[in-house]
């Protein structure tokens, strides 16, 4: 029957995720820019018999496509997670996280933990078109409670915009809705809320913050053993705020104050310090505008498309740099290790939809070993063949969607490389040098002449000395 199934699911969900309780939740949404950056407090207490070892969170459905990072915490301390397969135990659920304690949570006792999340492809323009000078308005639309298998006793949201003004927000009957400064909207009050709790919720504000959306980012690192890696980052982005209505006017455009703040004129992309050789292009050449900037730790580069970029218009270009390899490369119990950011900075609050890493690595590399900070799907390994490569490159591919900046961590690949192959490309390049001056030598001493160049000696007349004397007859 009906009531039976009811309380079976009960009695799973409480032998599934424990008899935990919630307490004194404190969600801080922050949604100034174009991406959802979420943190929640609160303290979870085992008020059951059985001592525990993890907790689960979850990731709503409304969420499966824009979820992008997540990270949990206690006492300032990253705990260890892993995502759960099995999501049949959990309704409306996409992704399932396990977190582990740092110690076994005993009977009646808690724990303080803080749970960062980013989403990004979250916040949608409303109107979805707009004029040139007018002001970009867009809808934030989410569950004001934090979603859990677990009871909560207290809870408290608080959506920071940014904005000086709201256009509008829900008003919830049955808590209390406050605006804080004109930027804040705040829902206080909940109490006793059961599993799985969900009530929708919208913003409507100004944000005019860059609405950068990069479709594609492919970022190709070639290692050398010479003292250097090259990276080269081929980027596209759109423009994913409200769509341009009606013609561009370079004249209003230029003439223009804040109406045009919604457009983006440039952005700043941040390199590694010690980056050189640095140049920046597109299909059509080299593209001039751009600054480079040497900060204490970084270099920072200002990059400045071709035209403005407005709701819908696309761009795409090569950013390539060097790194001096002894900053990344290191040589550690008989085997080489290569510490590189999975991620470039392209620009603040970056929000990637599909992100492709290559890594190329010397001739004679093998035995590699990968190690990633979070879930990345590993593609085939490929070969790659340089100038005057006669063995090829291994080439390690990877591929991951929903890329932010927190993604940006170190991945460690260790590998074997015999020392000998350092001489490899100069033995090639002096065999090579080699065969051509032989090459040169032998050529100069054929003879390409047609036929035979013999001089023609003419007969010399014999003087023939007269003797006797001749008479007249």
């Amino acid at each position: 029957s009906f009531e039976l199934s009811v309380c079976f699911l009960i009695f799973l969900l409480s032998v599934v995720c424990g008899e935990f309780v919630i307490k004194n939740v404190d969600r801080q949404v922050n949604i100034e820019t174009s991406l959802v950056k979420v943190k929640t407090t609160f303290q979870l207490e085992n008020t059951g018999p059985t001592v525990h070892t993890s907790f689960y969170h979850i990731i709503h459905d409304d969420n499966a496509d824009s979820f992008a990072y997540f990270e949990a915490f206690n006492n300032q301390n990253a705990l260890q997670f892993e995502c759960v397969s099995d999501l049949k135990k959990f309704q409306n659920s996409s992704y399932v996280f396990s977190v582990k304690f740092p110690n076994p949570l005993k009977e009646h006792n808690s724990i303080d933990l803080v749970l960062t999340e980013v989403f990004m492809n979250k916040i949608k323009a409303y109107p979805r078109e707009i004029l040139q000078k007018e002001l970009q308005l867009v809808k934030y639309v989410d569950n004001v409670h934090f979603y859990t298998p677990y009871k909560i006793m207290s809870e408290s949201t608080t959506i920071t915009t940014g904005a000086k003004s709201l256009e509008g927000y829900s008003k919830l009957s049955k808590v209390t809705s406050t605006v804080g400064g004109g930027s804040q909207v705040r829902y206080a009050g909940f109490k006793n809320l059961e599993r799985f709790a969900y009530e929708p919720i919208y913003v409507h504000y100004e944000n005019n913050a860059p609405f950068l959306l990069i479709t594609s980012l492919k970022q190709i690192i070639e290692v050398s053993h010479w003292g250097n890696i090259a990276v080269e980052n081929h980027v596209e982005m759109v423009h994913s705020g409200a769509k341009l209505k009606g013609s561009f006017s370079r004249y209003d455009y230029m003439m223009s104050g804040k109406g045009m703040a919604h457009s983006v004129k440039s952005f700043t992309t941040i390199l590694p310090k010690g980056a050189n050789k640095i140049y920046y292009r597109d299909m059509n050449g080299n593209i001039s505008t751009s600054n480079v900037r040497n900060k204490k730790n970084a270099l920072e580069v200002e990059l400045h498309p071709r035209f403005p970029l407005f709701g819908g218009w696309k761009t795409k270009y090569v950013l390539g740099y060097n790194v001096p390899s002894s900053r990344y490369l290191f040589h550690e119990d008989g085997k080489f290790l290569l510490k590189f950011p999975f991620v470039n900075h392209v620009h603040n609050d970056m929000q990637v939809e599909k992100f492709e890493m290559s890594i190329r690595f010397p001739v004679g590399a093998k035995n590699i070993e990968v190690s990633l900070p979070y879930d990345v799907k590993r593609l085939p390994d490929s070969t790659y063949f340089n100038y005057m490569d006669s063995l090829g490159r291994i080439v390690l591919n990877f591929e991951k969607t929903n890329v932010v900046e927190n993604h940006k961590k170190n991945i460690e690949i260790r590998y074997d490389r015999n020392q000998l192959f350092m001489f490899y490309e100069p033995i090639l390049i002096s065999v090579f040098i080699f065969i051509i001056l032989v090459a040169i030598v032998f050529f100069l001493n054929l003879n390409f002449s047609l036929g035979n160049d013999k001089k023609e000696i003419a007969p010399k007349a014999a003087s023939v000395p007269v003797s006797g004397t001749v008479g007249a007859g």
